[in-house]
């Protein structure tokens, strides 16, 4: 029997055996949150409401989720969504009838779906879920299920290097007195639906920024004004993706790929099987007129002073329809991973004043 409970730290271990577990795909990759599943749902979601499937013969955790809350920005105000993520159910029991008790917790805590959606993020190898969504929406039978409504297709890049074209910019990194400036440039910038939001000011003390400081931000200013801003994050000691094995070309030419095309060409290094990926994420984008320019020149001196001095490889989502994308669009030397996002209600029809051009996505917090 599987009974559902709120998360306790006392199945931290199980949790983590369960993580563990490895997904498939050109790599194996095993998604793990060491030492703490906790702190890293603080990372996704300000407000996180975490649920346990526990198996009460052995009290072993069969499954999680976190349905948790966030802010974003939404018609220029701010507001709180459910973010949806961390789905993941132990492959002897993906067959049976725990994703119907899971969907019935998420129906008891989620009751406003059709006034503001519920947003998440599905990677387009996790074909497990996609195949459910789809089934979803041609359905015409009544269920629990809530319906999965795409609205952006994004693409995750992970890269080593930028280069740079001739631009007005200066490029430096934030202190303390740059965080006013920073906010008013976030609420001026951000008019898209559902952009996350910071609130730099509690960088210090909310474990939704930890591990985050205010030197972590790079800004662009054009003469005196602040045009853009993003930040940089090493999660590695919250989340960690560790490379088990690889398939396909990737099984037999890793050892050529790495000897030749990061060192000579900076490409992205591919670690050994039972290593770590070690990436950096780019986050909380700001940039004004979504100026790709602006941009593209943030990036290359982040390159420069981060990626030059190690082998990590920076990390990026956005939406394929976002102006900024452009900086990706022609470059060569990057791995790309592709996913979607969705908006969840209750309604086989998604009201319009929820769709927009694009989606604000953030790496890390997926």
């Amino acid at each position: 029997m599987i009974e559902i409970k709120s998360y306790d730290a006392v199945y931290e271990q199980s949790i983590q055996a369960l993580f563990s577990i490895p997904v498939s795909g050109d790599m194996v990759l095993s998604l793990e949150r060491s030492p703490s599943y906790l702190t890293g749902a603080y990372i996704q979601t300000e407000t996180p409401r975490i649920f346990l499937c526990v198996h009460t013969g052995n009290d072993q955790v069969v499954g999680i989720f976190n349905i948790g809350l966030r802010r974003i920005i939404f018609e220029q105000k701010i507001k709180e969504v459910p973010y949806f993520c961390d789905l993941r159910i132990h492959p002897d029991f993906q067959n049976g009838t725990l994703l119907l008790k899971i969907i019935r917790q998420i129906n008891t805590h989620c009751k406003d779906l059709d006034q503001i959606p519920a947003i998440t993020v599905v990677f387009a190898d996790n074909h497990k879920m996609t195949s459910m969504i789809a089934r979803r929406l041609v359905s015409s039978q009544k269920s629990d299920t809530p319906y999965y409504h795409e609205v952006a297709e994004i693409e995750t890049h992970v890269f080593r290097s930028i280069n740079s074209k001739k631009h007005p910019y200066h490029i430096r990194i934030a202190n303390e007195n740059d965080l006013d400036a920073m906010m008013s440039l976030q609420k001026q910038v951000n008019d898209q639906k559902y952009t996350p939001y910071y609130d730099l000011y509690k960088i210090k003390e909310s474990p939704y920024y930890q591990r985050l400081s205010i030197s972590d931000f790079y800004l662009a200013f054009e003469g005196d004004s602040l045009c853009g801003f993003c930040g940089i994050w090493d999660l590695s000691s919250i989340k960690q993706t560790r490379v088990l094995a690889y398939h396909g070309w990737m099984k037999h030419f890793r050892t050529v790929y790495n000897y030749v095309l990061p060192h000579f060409f900076n490409f992205p290094i591919l670690p050994k099987p039972g290593d770590q990926l070690n990436t950096c994420s780019i986050h909380a984008i700001s940039i004004q007129g979504r100026n790709p320019v602006i941009f593209r020149t943030l990036l290359h001196q982040i390159c420069e002073d981060i990626v030059g001095k190690s082998d990590i490889s920076l990390l990026c989502t956005l939406d394929v329809k976002d102006p900024l994308n452009a900086v990706f669009d022609s470059k060569i030397n990057k791995v790309s991973k592709a996913g979607k996002v969705y908006l969840i209600n209750n309604d086989s029809t998604l009201d319009p004043k929820f769709q927009q051009s694009f989606f604000v996505v953030d790496a890390p917090r997926i």
